[in-house]
Parts: structure tokens; sequence; C-alpha cells
């Protein structure tokens, strides 16, 4: 019953998400948690898992076959922090490398966010000038650095690959 449940709810949302996804990937939308389908993608938003690490984020999604959010634009940051109004983790975190210092910050997917960005709030990134390996978080529609241990919300996203 529960199977059927879930195959009708999948069939329910993927006719409402307006960016269309591949049908090897609308059983992603029948995972239990709240689905936000906005015009920069679908996420995934669970209330209920309380907060945690970008660690404990990171496979969070990864065993639901999703992705920690990658935040492309002003306009994406700005739809997560309305959708959650709440501090969540990027996949952005600080890469150093001894070869090329000082090092830049990175989404998971390899892609550089500069640090003169806009996605940035004002006055940040700061942590990773105290030399500590850090993370990217969303809050108040801005970009921010934080340790990597602290605990924030965790939201994940349909992976680019399951998109039409």
């Amino acid at each position: 019953m529960r199977l059927l449940a879930a195959v009708l709810f999948a069939a329910l949302l993927s006719c409402a998400v307006a960016k269309p996804i591949k049908p090897e990937c609308e059983a992603l939308l029948a995972q239990n948690l709240t689905l936000a389908n906005l015009d920069t993608g679908i996420y995934f938003y669970d209330d209920f898992s309380g907060w945690m690490s970008f660690d404990a984020t990171f496979e969070y999604c990864s065993n639901r076959g999703l992705e920690m959010v990658t935040a492309n634009s002003l306009l994406e940051i700005q739809n997560l922090w309305n959708m959650t109004k709440g501090t969540i983790w990027t996949s952005g975190q600080w890469v150093y490398d001894s070869a090329k210092p000082p090092g830049d910050f990175r989404w998971v997917g390899g892609a550089v966010i500069p640090l003169n960005s806009e996605l940035w709030a004002p006055g940040e990134p700061d942590t990773y000038l105290e030399g500590r390996h850090c993370c990217v978080q969303c809050n108040s529609g801005r970009l921010h650095d934080a340790k990597c241990s602290d605990w924030y919300a965790p939201v994940c996203e349909i992976p680019t690959t399951c998109y039409k």
C-alpha cells in the first residue's frame, strides 16, 4: 500500500513540476520530504530531521539520490530563503590548494564562487580568513561562510542531470 501511495504521489507531483524531469528520475519525487518546485529547481526540505553538519547534510542528500544545493543565482538563494526562512547548507566549501594559494570557494561540482560575487552577504566571506576549513551556508537570502561542523537545516535538490 505504501508503495502504491508513493507511486501515485510521484505521478501527481510530476504533473505539477514546472521544470520537466527525465522519467528515470520521477521516483525521486516520491520521497517523504517537503517538496518545493520553484522556478530555479526542485528542492526537498525536511523539517523533521533536525539540523546537521555539512558532511552529514552531504550524506543525507546523497543517500536519497539527491544533491546538496548549488545556488547559481541571487534569485535561487532568495527562493531558498523564502522557502525555509532559516539557515541552510549549500554545496559550497573552501578548497585550499597549497600549489595555488590562497584557495577558492567552490561548489561540489567544481565551479568557483568568486570572493567578490553578489551572492555573498556584505562582509562575507570572512570565516576562511581564520584558517578554518569552512563551508557555505545560506541565510537571509545571501551566502555566508561558516565552520563545516556548525549545524544547519538540510535542503537537497534534484540532480541537474535529471532535468530534460
